[in-house]
């Protein structure tokens, strides 16, 4: 800022009233305050300006590194997201094939197991047969088991019958001969 003195001429200074002088100082002192208040005005406005420009700036810096955050962390969640889409699709592939795995080896159990079961139905229906079989010779078995004793019971009855008319045979002879001795003893003295 420029301040210049304004200097009246001593002479015209002494003429005027003391009142007048003191206006003429107002006057002074307003074009004083006029010029250091334009400056004051253009120095702020030039402040404001700086401010304004520097705020800008600020706004702008910052507004460029959010976005570059931005951007950044927006890079890092698709390389992520990429990167779990990537071990994702790989671990439900493993998933899968072991699935299609355990589905292969429930298939073959349930073939396997429709085999033994066809298995254990035959075997129990040759089991079975066997026991009717074993159960039909034991029935016959018993019957004839039965036959033979009435036979061997009719055997015994007649082969006693036949002891007895054999022992009364023999008795009789033995008599008939224990006779005919006492008889031959009695006749021979």
């Amino acid at each position: 800022m420029n301040f210049t003195k304004l200097s009246l001429p001593t002479e015209s200074r002494r003429m005027q009233s003391p009142i007048e002088l003191f206006m003429d100082a107002g006057e002074k002192v307003d074009t004083i305050l006029g010029k250091i208040g334009a400056n004051v005005n253009t120095a702020l406005s030039a402040k404001r300006h700086r401010m304004e420009t520097a705020a800008q700036e600020a706004v702008e810096g910052i507004d460029q590194k959010m976005k570059q955050v931005w951007y950044s962390h927006d890079d890092a969640m698709a390389k992520l997201n990429e990167d779990s889409a990537q071990s994702f699709m790989k671990l439900f592939e493993q998933w899968n094939l072991e699935f299609q795995k355990i589905r292969e080896q429930h298939d073959k159990l349930i073939d396997d197991f429709k085999k033994q079961e066809k298995i254990f139905q035959e075997s129990r229906f040759i089991h079975m047969q066997s026991l009717r079989t074993i159960k039909n010779i034991h029935e016959q078995f018993l019957m004839d088991l039965d036959k033979l004793e009435e036979k061997n019971d009719e055997l015994l009855a007649g082969a006693q019958n036949e002891i007895k008319e054999e022992m009364n045979k023999l008795q009789k002879k033995i008599m008939r001969e224990s006779e005919q001795e006492q008889m031959a003893n009695v006749q021979s003295p």
